[in-house]
């Protein structure tokens, strides 16, 4: 959910993340930083303003042809 949600919106925040997954902060947190940590999602920002982005090396990996943008 997370990944595909992160595929259309390019750019997503862990508020929208909830609003969308209908999951608890403290149980997506794990997951994203697990994602962070396997090199397929980035983070950025801090607090309130952070905002996850796929990795460049997910876009790449991906039959998408769409330009990895930070």
């Amino acid at each position: 959910m997370i990944l595909s949600l992160l595929k259309t919106e390019q750019r997503v925040t862990l508020d929208r993340i909830v609003e969308m997954t209908h999951l608890s902060n403290g149980r997506l947190l794990g997951t994203i930083e697990k994602l962070i940590e396997d090199g397929i999602v980035e983070g950025a920002g801090s607090g309130k303003s952070r905002f996850y982005i796929l990795s460049e090396k997910e876009y790449k990996d991906s039959s998408r042809n769409v330009p990895y943008m930070r």
